[in-house]
């Protein structure tokens, strides 16, 4: 029998996970269906029974529901702990589910060639709180969190008063040519927000990253392409937190160069 698995999100038709699972399990030689669990929040108490009766061996889960993972899996990972949020999830024997974060891997492949600087983060989420701790666990000290809400900042500060500060969008598009690295963690819902900011006085920017991927996202990033910036999208944090994933289902390491081809060769095709 196969492996079994999902990803379990909110609109989530586009993804790439299916391509990357299904990609490393024919490197690795192994039979696996990769399924979407695209379902609203009353839905969710059937996907838990579901996973714990045997349906899936394992699932992703993506957002909105990295929270309710974590609040919903029997033990957790110490990153799934810290961060309070579970992407990956396995069913073991006894149907007791065992949470993970793997975004941590998938973070750290796209920030782990930032300079010193000012650094922003767009929005306050489960993956801008990803970023968040692997910056200060890697000793950047100047963070900026642009976001809404005042009580997801106050909890995010928490991790380092005197090193993270807060700006209302409204102001930052007065200050963006302060930041010489800019990191998205906005969901594609903001791109007509992000689009109408005077982006062109930020002269100073040595990066963009954006956790997002696709054409549109590809699109946005056109604007910073040249001068020498590093301009990256999500794609490789898909690939690095996927292959965490799928190790720790199947115990088997499919080889990330032939992973990332497969991705990015459906990715670059995609609108």
């Amino acid at each position: 029998m196969g492996y079994r698995l999902g990803l379990l999100g909110r609109d989530i038709q586009n993804s790439l996970s299916p391509v990357l699972h299904q990609a490393a399990a024919r490197l690795c030689g192994l039979d696996a269906v990769y399924e979407l669990i695209d379902v609203q929040p009353h839905q969710l108490a059937g996907v838990s029974a579901a996973l714990k009766q045997g349906r899936w061996h394992g699932i992703n889960v993506t957002a909105p529901y990295k929270n309710w993972a974590f609040q919903h899996v029997s033990k957790q990972g110490h990153r799934a702990a810290d961060l309070k949020a579970v992407n990956t999830i396995s069913v073991d024997s006894k149907g007791q589910l065992h949470g993970l974060n793997t975004d941590w891997f998938g973070v750290g492949r796209l920030l782990s060639d930032l300079r010193e600087g000012a650094i922003l983060i767009l929005g306050s989420g489960r993956m801008a709180e990803t970023c968040l701790a692997w910056l200060l666990g890697h000793e950047y000290s100047d963070i900026t969190i642009a976001n809404r809400c005042s009580d997801r900042f106050n909890e995010l500060k928490k991790r380092a008063p005197k090193q993270v500060k807060s700006i209302s969008f409204d102001e930052l598009e007065h200050t963006l040519g302060r930041y010489p690295t800019i990191i998205n963690c906005l969901p594609r819902t903001c791109y007509d927000m992000l689009d109408s900011w005077a982006w062109s006085r930020e002269a100073a920017m040595d990066a963009f990253v954006d956790l997002n991927y696709g054409g549109r996202t590809r699109g946005f990033l056109t604007r910073f392409d040249g001068s020498g910036r590093s301009v990256h999208d999500g794609v490789d944090a898909l690939i690095e937190q996927g292959i965490e994933s799928f190790v720790h289902w199947t115990g088997h390491r499919p080889g990330r160069e032939h992973v990332a081809h497969a991705v990015k060769k459906v990715s670059l095709s995609e609108r």
